[in-house]
């Protein structure tokens, strides 16, 4: 008898792909809306003045002749409609005759288009008049000294002046291209006689190595390309949910109260538990060569070692280079949309703090924080250090190894423990994100080592049980041994291939099933 538990992808790929269209304006979830009595405002204050400026008088024009008038049809239909509603960008720029905006208050944001006429030095007049008609429609007070307007279409032409480094970036990037092209079209017309260089840069050979590899160490381990797939899916699913809650979205708390209930999306609500799975798989394939080291050449261990730690720094600075040479140089020129602050606070703290991202120590630094999404890769990085020592104690004593790691993970249950009951941190994303849960637990190596541990023991584990030795040289793990494969029950994680697609695709599914017992 066999209960089949498969993790249901369908819904995680609906939760994924549908959560864009969610936080979109959308006639299910209604917000205030900008009334008419917000411009009805606006036209008496601009009455009112004594001596109005460039910007007043544009306006006063438009509302003494409202027929026919472009300009006032470009205000109404490219200004937001609601809090945290940054209206039509492109459409207001487009046109000569118009200039977009925007407000920034600690609450919500709205993009405004106005005449062009109104610049940030002459909107001075109408600031007044605007906040009062938005406090009426947020039911809030705004404080007017912590607002902020922005001329969004100067930033970003002041943020994507070309620059001699901008030039260098996209010249390098067009040679790279190049001679992908050109190796790409050798190793297709002259497959026999390839060089090692042609091969390195040949698009489809890269293709086939990343879609399509084999694991030349272990083919047991391809089971983890189908783990990789769904925890791949289940941070994308996070991520659009997190990176959109942070940009201004004015259903956001219907979108929360009405569908994060929902167990379709509770993908989105343990979606900061997904890394846990990388690091488990990461920590589990880092222990390999380390084990083969101590096991079978102890006398060369720590060359290999030192030849791993290059390897691994050396592999990962090319891709981390190129990141952070298109964040500083090669994105701000590609781009001219309403979030310009964001690309020019990260351009602003790696100009301050790049290094440490090169160091792979930017998760252990808390202000002026470079690429925060990198955080990933430092910690890797870290326990990566650490692998060796780990696998050596397991080698030499599994009792003692078991021991010092589960040591080392009841430090970190304790620690994370102290910051969480510290800073009053929660780990859902049905909740506010606080900036803390990030800074002080979600990016420390000593809040997320253990799943790494895990994986490096059930590495260990899984060696010794394929070779069926040192049972005798410790108890322990004989009964583990006996525990996994002894057991009347057990839980196992099928690979199914499927051989007829063009590619390769694996898939991965757990089954819990009733082991049946031999006949004597």
């Amino acid at each position: 008898m066999k209960s089949l538990i498969t993790l249901p992808l369908l819904e995680l790929f609906v939760c994924c792909f549908s959560l864009p269209d969610i936080l979109k304006p959308s006639q299910h979830f209604n917000s205030p809306t900008l009334p008419l009595s917000f411009y009805q405002r606006l036209a008496n204050s601009t009455l009112q003045l004594e001596a109005p400026n460039n910007c007043s008088k544009s306006f006063l024009k438009l509302l003494l002749n409202p027929l026919s008038n472009q300009v006032l049809v470009n205000v109404f239909l490219f200004t937001g409609k609601r809090l945290n509603d940054l209206g039509d960008y492109r459409g207001c720029i487009n046109h000569t005759i118009t200039r977009y905006i925007q407000l920034k208050t600690p609450s919500f944001s709205l993009g405004i288009c106005l005449p062009l006429e109104c610049t940030l030095e002459s909107i001075g007049q109408i600031k007044p008049a605007v906040v009062r008609g938005l406090e009426e429609l947020s039911g809030a007070e705004i404080n007017e000294s912590l607002t902020e307007w922005i001329d969004v279409r100067k930033e970003n032409e002041v943020l994507g002046e070309i620059r001699t480094g901008n030039i260098i970036f996209f010249a390098v990037l067009a040679l790279i291209l190049t001679i992908s092209v050109v190796a790409t079209v050798i190793d297709q017309f002259n497959k026999c006689e390839n060089t090692k260089l042609v091969q390195l840069f040949s698009i489809p050979r890269n293709l086939d190595r990343l879609f399509v590899g084999r694991n030349a160490v272990d083919p047991n381990l391809e089971v983890f390309n189908g783990v990789k797939l769904i925890a791949m899916f289940w941070v994308l699913c996070g991520h659009t949910y997190l990176y959109d809650s942070l940009s201004p979205t004015y259903n956001l708390q219907q979108f929360k109260a009405k569908l994060l209930g929902s167990f379709h999306h509770s993908f989105v609500k343990t979606s900061s538990l997904a890394g846990d799975v990388f690091f488990f798989l990461s920590g589990f394939l880092a222990a390999i060569p380390f084990y083969f080291a101590f096991k079978r050449t102890p006398q060369h261990s720590r060359s290999v070692v030192l030849a791993s730690y290059l390897r691994r720094y050396l592999r990962q600075l090319p891709l981390l280079l190129f990141a952070l040479l298109f964040l500083m140089y090669g994105l701000p020129a590609l781009r001219n949309r309403p979030f310009h602050e964001d690309v020019k606070s990260d351009i602003n703290n790696c100009s301050h703090s790049w290094f440490w991202n090169i160091l792979h120590l930017n998760n252990l630094v808390t202000t002026n924080r470079c690429m925060d999404w990198t955080w990933y890769i430092a910690n890797d990085f870290q326990f990566y250090l650490l692998s060796p020592f780990f696998v050596w104690v397991l080698v030499k004593s599994f009792s003692v190894g078991a021991l010092v790691m589960g040591g080392t993970v009841v430090a970190s249950i304790v620690s994370t423990s102290i910051l969480y009951s510290y800073y009053g941190l929660h780990m859902s994303l049905a909740k506010d994100v606080d900036d803390n849960y990030f800074t002080k637990f979600y990016i420390k190596p000593y809040c997320r080592i253990t799943p790494y541990l895990m994986g490096i023991l059930f590495q260990y584990l899984y060696q010794e049980a394929k070779k069926g030795e040192d049972e005798d040289k410790s108890p322990l793990l004989k009964r583990i041994k006996e525990f996994i494969t002894k057991r009347e029950w057990g839980l196992s994680l099928i690979h199914i291939s499927e051989p007829t697609r063009p590619l390769y695709i694996s898939y991965a599914v757990f089954c819990l099933k009733k082991k049946k017992k031999k006949k004597k």
